[in-house]
């Protein structure tokens, strides 16, 4: 009896212990997660500080894109020709730029069951307003086959809520397909800083996080900032995770952003150099795909670096696209809309859009509701396919082709 007793007790001793150390792991768990929380915190506020500095100055970059675009099938690119000379050339308001249409088809197909490679060298500019980011970029009008055909000038004007985009100038190799090109200014709205998401517009494909990278944002806030959780960390490097992105940043320069992985794409801050008190890229490298369309890299080079100007929205008054078009603003509609979403509420007639003249300010939307409900009262549009969602289908086929929507229908359309 006594060794049974003593069994007992030992046992009571070993469940004593394994308790005590599942306590014990418990509490370095609780202590870790305390700690890896405080760690994020402390990263996401030396990004913030970044941010906030850089606020104060003008970043100019050189910009080398190369895209390679696959071989393709004869019979599958002959499937997708016939599709788009219908939807597209019905979407052109004169014989003339039906033919334009019906050219640069011809010219894609060609240069699809080739595959192609094109090389383009830009500017891109980024400087705050008052309450906005701006950026600025050249853009080449190229043709399907790999054609240039001439530069726009681009603004996007970026809020806490709001977002304009703007065809400020451009310039044309081609003066008979100078009528043709452009399309009107268009307003939109995000749940928060609209320079914290995708460009909607379609007009240029950027993500956050290359964004982020160029205009020194901190990209830790493209996603919710509670949601990032620590990977690993040593004494040179931590790497974030959350859903769909993976963050590396430096431990010895101030947490700077050093590579970001997310689907598709990958970013990597090749050199960098200290500015005041805080350090900045120098250097990117973005590379990505779409599987089974193409490919691209841009190299993103630090010409100059200055402090910042005064500059405010009058100067949209400016840009060349307000001679032909008036702005078109989508803020009642929904906010945070994407390219396919805008499309389908085109193609529709369904989007909520208001059309007005601009006059050097961004309209509430207490304002833009009465703009709405006198055009509504009237029944009238503004002439030139302004009005309503009209100037989609009236806009030059091109600029579908131009702007990077065709590789948009294409993907769309992918079985997945």
């Amino acid at each position: 009896m006594n060794h049974q007793g003593g069994g007992e007790a030992a046992m009571g001793d070993t469940r004593t212990v394994r308790n005590t150390v599942t306590m014990f792991c418990i509490l370095l768990a609780t202590i870790g997660g305390a700690r890896s929380e405080e760690h994020v915190d402390s990263i996401i506020k030396e990004n913030d500080s970044r941010e906030q500095y850089m606020k104060s100055y003008r970043l100019v970059w050189e910009v080398t894109e190369t895209r390679i675009t696959n071989p393709r099938v004869p019979t599958e690119v002959q499937q997708e020709l016939e599709v788009l000379q219908k939807d597209l050339t019905s979407r052109a308001s004169s014989n003339l730029g039906k033919r334009v249409v019906q050219e640069e088809l011809r010219q894609w197909a060609y240069a699809e069951i080739a595959g192609r490679r094109e090389v383009y060298k830009t500017m891109w500019e980024f400087e705050w307003g008052k309450d906005f980011l701006r950026v600025s970029g050249a853009l080449p009008y190229v043709s399907p086959s790999g054609t240039y055909q001439g530069t726009a000038y681009l603004r996007w004007y970026l809020g806490e809520g709001w977002g304009i985009d703007v065809i400020y100038a451009e310039s044309f190799v081609d003066k008979a397909l100078q009528g043709l090109m452009g399309s009107p200014p268009v307003v939109w709205c995000c749940t928060a800083g609209c320079y914290r998401y995708d460009n909607p517009t379609g007009r240029v494909i950027l993500p956050p996080e290359e964004l982020a990278l160029a205009a020194c944002l901190n990209p830790l806030r493209v996603r919710e900032a509670k949601s990032w959780k620590v990977v690993r960390a040593d004494g040179y490097q931590t790497v974030l995770t959350t859903a769909g992105i993976e963050i590396t940043l430096s431990n010895r320069y101030d947490w700077l952003p050093l590579r970001i992985v997310s689907d598709y794409s990958t970013y990597m801050v090749t050199r960098f150099r200290k500015l005041g008190t805080h350090w900045i890229p120098e250097r990117l490298e973005v590379r990505g795909h779409i599987p089974g369309v193409t490919r691209w890299e841009r190299v993103w080079v630090l010409r100059q670096v200055s402090p910042r100007r005064p500059i405010s929205l009058d100067e949209i008054s400016q840009a060349i696209s307000l001679k032909r078009w008036e702005v078109v603003d989508w803020r009642l509609h929904r906010c945070n809309m994407t390219l396919g979403e805008r499309l389908e509420a085109n193609e529709r007639q369904t989007g909520v859009v208001v059309s007005y003249r601009w006059n050097g300010r961004l309209p509430t939307l207490e304002e833009l509701a009465a703009i709405r409900s006198r055009q509504l009262q009237s029944q009238t549009r503004a002439q030139g396919g302004i009005g309503g969602s009209a100037w989609f289908r009236l806009a030059p086929p091109i600029l579908l082709i131009a702007g990077g929507l065709l590789w948009y229908w294409r993907v769309k359309r992918k079985p997945s």
